[in-house]
């Protein structure tokens, strides 16, 4: 993620290297549009008419820049938690466009990650070796806590045994719901951010972030404010049980491809000089431990870096190279494609 400075304005470039389908776009312009749910941060249309331009192999969209906190940073008041429960409620209950839904991916019961836990549990020798101490330090933690990952995984599979016969009604969900994702502006105006994982879901999928303490936030099982916004009926316990499982055995997983996979990597966020780590598993996700000014975050393909500056050129002229560190300079000398900042200044 890379934040962009235009004459005017400011904005968000997001780069991808995986594919976000168009319908998870038109879907949030729909709820914004038709639904009138303004929390919701959609990307910016580009000239084409798209939301994302094609370049390098990578997917680039462009999102308004939000000044404020986000749930890692900062708690939500009661208002803020009755606010993001009413747009949770909106969300899960919109009824979108059969053409929309029968685009969307679908999701119930994904069990790749207790599969792979699971094949780790039995068989250590499946975990890749260590090629530094991070790597040191995942596999001795992991020897560390195996019983319990064991117990953990036991306890997955035994949910997963018993709601594998059932069919939850699939709503719209945002399936990646975490304090990080959620950011609160100057005027404590909720921002729902980070919507690529949009899909057809149990709407527990959602609601279990909700009390989980992910990151050490939202650990208050009925917080404040929540239920009022969203309704009483807050999901079938068993269902929000099983995705919580689901969850710490898939970033057990990211977490070993990140300091096990061969495509770890890690590097400088020169903005801060802090360290920034990146998740190595298709670049969903990307955490970076810097200053909360910077509300800045990083994205890296498969072979490295994206192409620095991560802009995309006007039609006609070639991506510039990277200049040496000493002659870098601060500002971005490219023309947008995208509508509305085509006006980009130095």
């Amino acid at each position: 993620m890379f934040r962009i400075d235009a004459r005017h304005d400011h904005w968000w470039l997001k780069c991808r290297n995986f594919q976000v389908a168009p319908a998870v776009w038109d879907s949030l312009h729909w709820l914004r549009g038709t639904l009138g749910i303004g929390e919701i941060v959609a990307p910016w249309p580009a000239l084409s008419g798209g939301a994302s331009v094609q370049r390098w192999g990578l997917q680039f969209t462009l999102f308004p820049y939000i000044e404020g906190q986000s749930g890692f940073e900062a708690p939500l008041s009661r208002a803020q938690w009755r606010q993001l429960g009413e747009v949770l409620r909106r969300l899960h209950e919109a009824e979108i466009p059969p053409a929309l839904r029968q685009a969307l991916p679908t999701l119930r019961l994904e069990t790749a990650a207790v599969d792979t836990v699971g094949t780790w549990l039995r068989d250590p020798s499946t975990l890749a070796q260590a090629q530094d101490r991070s790597g040191g330090a995942f596999l001795a933690l992991w020897q560390q806590q195996r019983s319990r990952i064991a117990e953990l995984h036991q306890r997955a599979e035994a949910l997963h045994r018993q709601l594998q016969g059932e069919a939850p009604a699939l709503r719209l969900c945002h399936t990646d719901l975490h304090a990080g994702n959620l950011l609160m502006g100057q005027d404590d105006a909720l921002h729902l951010i980070d919507w690529d994982g949009l899909a057809l879901a149990p709407r527990e999928r959602d609601l279990m972030f909700v009390g989980a303490a992910v990151g050490g936030r939202w650990g208050r099982e009925h917080p404040l404010g929540f239920a009022e916004g969203y309704g009483s009926d807050l999901g079938d316990p068993r269902w929000i049980a099983w995705y919580r499982h689901w969850r710490i055995l898939q970033d057990l997983i990211e977490f070993e491809q990140m300091l096990l996979g061969p495509a770890r990597r890690s590097a400088r966020c020169s903005s801060t000089g802090k360290h920034c780590i990146t998740w190595a598993s298709s670049s969903r996700r990307a955490m970076c431990s810097m200053r909360p000014s910077a509300r800045t975050r990083c994205c890296r393909g498969p072979a490295g870096l994206c192409p620095a500056p991560a802009v995309v050129p006007a039609a006609g002229r070639q991506p510039q190279q990277q200049q040496p560190k000493q002659q870098q300079q601060p500002a971005l000398h490219y023309l947008w494609v995208w509508r509305g900042v085509s006006d980009c200044g130095d």
